[in-house]
């Protein structure tokens, strides 16, 4: 009888643990998702923000999701704006560099905004060539050029 409890006490056991980590395992693939929104500006126009730190693992994660939207939404300009990274070292400016590659690649030009004075400052220092893709400083200067490789433009309407 013993035997019976302790098995069946092992199996709820089992059942729970099974149950957690399938709930954590869904909760870190919400999280990775919501770290690298890949948002439709307009047609064929794509914004990636990026806000925090860029390891290795979110830099792939952001290759592999931008890479997708790209093709899903066959788009022709994508705007990654860095205004929340607080630091770009000799590996977030590598691998800016080969998401610009695989982007391109795809038919898509990649434009760069969100560049502080000291990112700039950093990116020469490193001796970055970041002449691959298109620099702003401001996003509202990146969603301009990249309406304008569409063939759009933002005009004003008389009053």
């Amino acid at each position: 009888m013993t035997k019976l409890v302790l098995f069946d006490m092992s199996l709820a056991i089992d059942t729970y643990i099974a149950a957690n980590i399938d709930t954590v395992a869904r909760h870190q693939a919400a999280i990775r998702e919501l770290s690298t929104p890949v948002i439709r500006v307009h047609h064929r126009v794509l914004l990636l923000p990026l806000v925090g730190t860029v390891d290795s693992h979110r830099a792939e994660q952001i290759m592999e999701t931008l890479l997708l939207r790209v093709v899903d939404e066959q788009a022709r300009a994508v705007i990654i704006d860095i205004a929340g990274v607080p630091l770009v070292d000799t590996m977030v400016a590598d691998h800016l560099l080969k998401t610009t590659e695989a982007v391109r690649l795809l038919g898509a030009e990649t434009i760069l905004t969100g560049i502080s004075a000291q990112i700039a400052r950093t990116i020469v220092h490193l001796g970055v060539d970041i002449s691959a893709m298109h620099t702003r400083s401001r996003l509202a200067e990146g969603i301009e050029l990249a309406l304008g490789l569409i063939g759009r433009a933002i005009t004003s309407r008389p009053a």
